[in-house]
């Protein structure tokens, strides 16, 4: 299931601001999260360009799961954040399982500079915007699950700060489709329903998080394919930079087009 998965709806309907203040109220049982060891409201400071951080949960009920994610803090502290980074381990998703925990530690990645969504996709917001959380305050949300959304006990605010950086190389992407390099300005194309052999490379050897529209891209297996029969794939490759080479964000686009159709 999606981490993110309209965590924001939930924190809305309770009014945030309100759940934050109440963050230390008490439940039935004794729920408790920790960030890096430290309390609800505590600021993680001095933090690398990107960071894994220690989430750890005790006494989670049975009937309770529990969502992490790290966001830009809104305008309005009291409002539901709407620009949240969504690559790899930076939301996390605790499940139910029908049974207390005395003890749960999950690992949750926070970057300086993300390009920040909005997790309710049933608000309609599809917008994006370049967030640094050197210049603006960012923090690391957690929310109950289920019916346990709108209860305040399992919401925890964890502010980020990062250390600043020097100035740093612009990064680049290598793409390779069908063991060919892919020129700039090119739109390839791709076949509907079939894998393809595709390859995504950093300058920096950095990582990126790779989504995509209209297609599906596996790193994994380094394959990417057409899922509609005629039409556009948009691939958006994005990074969160390091100490050396800045943030990255570009587009690619291929043409789906599918040869059994008949003309």
């Amino acid at each position: 299931m999606n981490a993110r998965m309209n965590i924001v709806a939930a924190a809305g309907s309770l009014g945030l601001g309100a759940a934050l203040m109440a963050g230390t109220a008490q439940a039935v049982e004794p729920f408790d999260a920790t960030l890096n060891g430290l309390p609800n409201n505590s600021v993680i400071a001095d933090l690398p360009p990107s960071s894994d951080l220690s989430l750890a949960v005790a006494n989670l009920p049975a009937q309770a799961g529990l969502y992490g994610i790290h966001c830009a803090v809104p305008v309005d502290p009291r409002g539901a954040p709407t620009r949240c980074d969504s690559a790899a381990g930076t939301a996390i998703f605790i499940t139910p399982v029908g049974v207390d925990r005395a003890e749960i530690v999950e690992s949750i990645t926070v970057n300086a500079e993300f390009i920040g969504s909005n997790p309710n996709r049933a608000s309609g917001d599809q917008g994006t915007d370049a967030i640094d959380c050197r210049e603006q305050a960012c923090a690391v949300y957690t929310l109950g699950s289920g019916r346990e959304f709108v209860n305040p006990t399992y919401l925890r605010f964890f502010s980020t700060e990062f250390a600043a950086v020097g100035p740093r190389e612009d990064d680049a992407m290598k793409l390779r489709l069908r063991n060919k390099p892919v020129a700039e300005n090119a739109v390839p194309r791709l076949r509907y329903g079939k894998d393809v052999r595709f390859t995504v490379r950093m300058t920096s050897g950095l990582t990126p998080t790779v989504t995509s529209t209209n297609c599906r891209v596996d790193l994994d297996t380094k394959t990417i394919r057409g899922l509609v029969r005629n039409g556009n794939c948009t691939v958006v490759v994005t990074t969160a930079g390091d100490t050396e080479f800045a943030p990255f964000v570009s587009e690619q686009k291929f043409k789906i087009r599918d040869r059994s159709a008949k003309r």
